[in-house]
């Protein structure tokens, strides 16, 4: 919700926080004047300059003091991101790893490519040397874990804005679950990767 009546649990700084500190509320605002040119409605218009009256002299506030005492990185991932105006590099507070094998052909050309994005906060490594057994890219932070399809959506993330709309449509949980699917049965499905050191 625009005011946090039900507070979050942990801290997200990853997706669209990354670029945005409240992406919420910025799209409620771009909806209702979308909606207030398509119609030609001055009552959506101002229903829109309401919402982000109320989103900048309340809910802002009612953040940055609540959510700044939970949280110690509130404050240095706050400083990087902006209401109202996306940023085009990512902020990245949790950096990140993504595995890729390097013995698949297919895979070390595809965290090839990724790497030539400059993503931010993204380390690559080897999925042969992963500590867990890794059939799949894998992306981590630490906290939250995605792999195959997702964990190359999460690493589009660390590049642009461009390139993180493309990681975002790769993750909605219907598409991700269709591109997987199809990934698979075009031969990008799970591989047994070699343990241990490589020639």
């Amino acid at each position: 919700t625009p005011y946090p009546w039900d507070p979050p649990e942990r801290l997200v700084t990853t997706g669209p926080y990354a670029y945005l500190a409240n992406p919420m509320q910025f799209g409620m605002v771009g909806v209702l004047l979308v909606l207030a040119l398509a119609a030609g409605s001055w009552r959506l218009a101002g229903a829109a300059l309401v919402g982000a009256a109320f989103c900048h002299a309340i809910a802002e506030p009612h953040e940055v003091a609540n959510l700044g005492r939970r949280w110690p990185g509130h404050a240095a991932w706050r400083a990087g991101v902006r209401n109202w105006i996306p940023r085009w590099r990512p902020v990245v507070v949790e950096p990140a790893a993504l595995w890729v094998s390097e013995s698949c052909a297919l895979c070390a050309a595809t965290g090839d490519t990724l790497q030539r994005l400059r993503l931010t906060g993204l380390a690559r490594c080897a999925a042969e040397d992963a500590s867990v057994r890794l059939t799949r890219m894998r992306w981590s932070n630490g906290v939250t874990h995605d792999s195959g399809t997702r964990a190359l959506g999460r690493a589009l993330e660390h590049g642009n804005l461009l390139t993180a709309w493309w990681g975002w449509l790769l993750r909605l949980p219907v598409m991700a679950t269709f591109v997987q699917l199809a990934a698979d049965a075009g031969g990008l499905g799970p591989t047994d990767l070699p343990r241990g050191p490589r020639p």
